[in-house]
C-alpha cells in the first residue's frame, strides 16, 4: 500500500507543473513592458550605479501593501511605494521608455528625492520580471518587503468584490446607480460562489508561494509584514519588522494613515456563507 501512495504522489499535477513552469514564463506586464521600450531591457552592469537601496514591496491583492507603502513614506527613509511596473500606468502616465527599462528605474530612483531608497510594488510576476532584467544589481543593495495576509478567505472575497465593484480603495466610487455596490449579496453571488472563492484562495497562496521562492532563488533577503499585526498593532509591529529591515530609524513610530478600511457586513456575511457552504459540504 504504501508503495502504491508513492507511485501516485510522484507525478506533479496540473497545479505543481504551473509551480514550476509558471515563474519563467513572462507576465503580462513584463511583455507589455518590453513592447514600450525601444532600449535594453536588462541591466548589463558589473557594479550598481545607484548608491541608494531598492525595497521591493511584494504582494497580492488586498494583502495590505498599499497600506504598507504609507507606512514606507511616513519613515522619511522611503519615497512612498507606487505601481510603477503596471505597464497600464506607464502607458496612461506617457512615461518615456526610449532609453530602455534600466534607464526608466534609474529615473524613478532620481524622482525619489536625495538620500532614500526607492520603492516599487511588485506582484510575484513583476518581481520575476525585475529579477530576470538584473534591475536588483543596479543598486547598493535590494530587500522584499512582503505583504501577507494571514486570512486568505477573507483576503480572496475583499478581491473579489473589488474586482466586481471596481471599488479598490474607500475613496473610490463605485459602480452601481444607488452609489454604493453591491445592494445585496444576491447581486454577487455569480462572483462569489464557494468554489469561485476556494479558487482565488488557492491563486493567493501560491502567489506567496512564488514570492517566497523567487526571492530565495535570488538570494534577496525577504522580510514578512502582517496584514493584520499592521492593521491592529502598527506601532508594535511595523517598527520592529521595518527597523530589522533598515527601513526605519531607531525610535519611529507610524502616525494614523490615511488609507481607511473597506471590509463591512457584505464581507462578514459572505465569509460566514462559504464556511456555511464547507459544513454542508462536509
Amino acid at each position: 500500500m504504501f508503495g502504491l501512495f508513492r507511485r501516485r504522489q510522484a507525478a506533479p499535477g496540473p497545479l505543481a507543473e504551473e509551480l514550476l513552469t509558471g515563474m519563467a514564463r513572462a507576465g503580462e506586464h513584463e511583455r507589455r513592458i518590453a513592447e514600450l521600450c525601444a532600449g535594453p531591457l536588462r541591466f548589463e552592469g558589473d557594479v550598481p550605479v545607484i548608491n541608494r537601496p531598492l525595497v521591493l514591496l511584494a504582494f497580492t491583492n488586498r494583502s495590505g501593501s498599499t497600506l504598507l507603502g504609507e507606512y514606507l513614506g511616513q519613515t522619511g527613509l522611503c519615497a512612498p511605494a507606487g505601481e510603477f511596473l503596471n505597464h497600464a500606468g506607464i502607458q496612461a502616465r506617457g512615461e518615456d521608455l526610449e532609453g530602455g527599462f534600466p534607464e526608466y528605474i534609474a529615473l524613478l530612483a532620481a524622482q525619489a528625492g536625495a538620500g532614500r531608497a526607492l520603492a516599487l510594488k511588485a506582484s510575484w510576476d513583476q518581481l520575476a520580471m525585475l529579477l530576470r532584467w538584473n534591475i536588483p544589481a543596479m543598486f547598493q543593495s535590494c530587500t522584499v518587503l512582503h505583504s501577507l495576509r494571514g486570512d486568505l478567505l477573507r483576503q480572496a472575497i475583499s478581491l473579489r468584490i473589488a474586482e466586481v465593484s471596481g471599488q479598490w480603495t474607500k475613496d473610490q466610487p463605485a459602480r452601481g446607480t444607488e452609489g454604493t455596490y453591491p445592494a445585496s449579496n444576491s447581486d454577487l453571488a455569480p462572483a462569489l460562489t464557494p468554489d469561485q472563492i476556494a479558487r482565488t484562495m488557492a491563486a493567493l497562496q501560491q502567489a506567496n508561494l512564488r514570492i517566497q521562492l523567487l526571492t530565495e532563488a535570488a538570494g534577496l533577503p525577504r522580510w514578512e509584514v502582517s496584514y493584520e499585526a499592521m492593521s491592529v498593532t502598527p506601532e508594535r509591529h511595523l517598527p520592529e519588522v521595518l527597523g530589522a529591515a533598515g527601513l526605519a530609524e531607531v525610535g519611529w513610530r507610524p502616525t494614523v494613515p490615511r488609507l481607511r478600511k473597506q471590509a463591512g457586513d457584505h464581507n462578514a456575511a459572505l465569509a460566514e456563507a462559504f464556511l456555511s457552504a464547507l459544513r454542508a459540504r462536509l
